[in-house]
């Protein structure tokens, strides 16, 4: 295996993200006792971004107790899951000090510290941004962003209405469209890495706690490995040299299309993937409705 093909698995919004279309109940144990089952299958380790509002109302359940006993990290992605756009200073600090309540009691033993934003929205100017950065530095966190993103609540969307209607052939069609997706992107960003860098970089990839990844995840995972990637930790990839510099560089606007010389003289343009837009319209219809 090429050890430089590295991936870190990071889970945003557990315990869980509720079906769109509808909330059953104990689905939040359903859907984190599967992704559990799935990842104790490959012996892969991840990184989970809790909201603690969904984690307080699920506490009987005690569902961030069950990724603990299994060995993965839990990070923080705020109280409420607000945009900090949307908010203030004082209530972004607010946000992020009410989930650390949440998330004392499994972090005891914890020397790494992490935050994702919501959204990845980083605050609608220079000063809110600064000063939540500076905030959460001075708490001792490494804010996290992501190379690969899944999109996977987009395809969730399409996903969650089949199951609801016990449509196993379009589940089953979503479920090959995320797939095709996520293997696009990651293609690209293998092109991107040894266009601008002439070797492998390591990989954070994003999925969230939903449906879809519950029933998916197993292929996934499988799908990085029959590409010889290594599932290593979050710090891992985050330590790597130049990691920085490099996720700066395949993340500029710039590089997200360019022009590639096949063999035979003709111009070849690489685009970053587009997502189906079968499931674009579905997902669109819903939330616009």
């Amino acid at each position: 295996m090429n050890s430089n093909r590295r991936i870190a698995l990071t889970i945003d919004d557990l315990p869980y993200v509720a079906s769109c279309v509808s909330a059953k109940p104990k689905e939040g144990v359903e859907i984190t006792n599967m992704l559990l089952r799935n990842l104790r299958q490959h012996n892969v380790k991840v990184t989970g971004f809790v909201t603690g509002k969904i984690a307080e109302e699920s506490k009987k359940d005690d569902l961030l107790g069950k990724w603990q006993s299994d060995g993965h990290l839990l990070a923080n992605h705020t109280y409420s899951h607000h945009r900090l756009s949307n908010i203030s200073s004082g209530e972004f600090e607010k946000e992020v000090i009410e989930n650390e309540k949440i998330l004392s009691p499994y972090l005891e033993n914890e020397a790494e510290k992490y935050f994702r934003f919501p959204y990845f929205d980083y605050g609608n100017t220079i000063e809110k941004r600064s000063k939540a950065l500076e905030f959460l530095h001075e708490r001792s966190y490494t804010v996290v962003s992501v190379t690969l993103d899944s999109n996977d609540y987009i395809y969730n969307d399409f996903y969650a209405e089949a199951w609801l209607k016990d449509d196993a052939e379009k589940m089953q069609h979503a479920i090959g469209r995320y797939l095709k997706y996520i293997e696009a992107v990651a293609e690209f960003r293998e092109q991107q890495a040894m266009r601008f860098f002439d070797r492998p970089m390591g990989h954070i990839m994003l999925i969230h706690a939903n449906r879809i990844n519950a029933y998916s995840l197993d292929s996934v995972i499988a799908l990085f490995k029959c590409k010889g990637y290594e599932f290593v930790s979050l710090s891992e990839v985050l330590n790597e040299p130049d990691f920085w510099q490099s996720f700066a560089k395949i993340y500029n606007p710039q590089n997200m299309s360019w022009q590639k010389q096949s063999g035979d003289g003709k111009s070849e343009r690489i685009c970053y993937p587009n997502i189906d837009p079968e499931i674009i319209f579905n997902y669109e219809s819903r939330i616009t409705n």
